[in-house]
């Protein structure tokens, strides 16, 4: 299964759970297989050219703010 990226994912559909692997050496396969048998799916957040990788941290960062400002526009769609 390829990931998607962060921004092609609708965080607005159900409650969701965010793993954050390591940054040399992602996620266990435990981990992994936990999340496939739990309809799970991989995230990745696209890369600049020049940039080799981000901090877990804030590559967690950017998935959760994208996750807050889709549910914050559905919220005002709904108004």
């Amino acid at each position: 299964m390829q990931p998607l990226k962060h921004y092609q994912v609708d965080w607005t559909l159900t409650p969701s759970v965010l793993v954050i692997g390591g940054e040399a050496s992602g996620l266990g396969a435990t981990i992994k297989k936990i999340a496939y048998e739990n309809s799970g799916q991989m995230v990745h957040v696209p890369m600049a050219r020049k940039i080799d990788s981000l901090s877990a941290a804030m590559a967690g960062t950017v998935v959760i703010y994208e996750a807050y400002r889709q549910v914050i526009s559905a919220a005002k769609r709904r108004e």
